[in-house]
């Protein structure tokens, strides 16, 4: 079953966040990378710090289509961030 990213977290929380909504929906998710970032929080040195999201190539587009909601900006009442 190969693996595809499908996601690049920003922060250890929307990590937990993504990786709680695939949980959620039965799609299995492999955290790659991103170790080195919870040594050093803060600190990122090229793509030493982040984590790559994979899931199952045949769950891809359902996992994008789920974690879109995170790339979305927020609305004129929700404040950014």
């Amino acid at each position: 079953m190969p693996l595809v990213a499908v996601a690049s977290p920003t922060s250890e929380p929307e990590r937990a966040a993504m990786v709680s909504l695939l949980d959620a929906n039965d799609i299995p998710c492999l955290v790659r990378g991103g170790n080195f970032a919870t040594l050093l929080p803060g600190l990122r040195i090229g793509t030493s710090g982040t984590a790559t999201l994979m899931v199952p190539e045949s769950l891809a587009a359902r996992a994008r289509e789920l974690l879109a909601v995170f790339a979305e900006p927020a609305g004129p009442d929700e404040p950014d961030g």
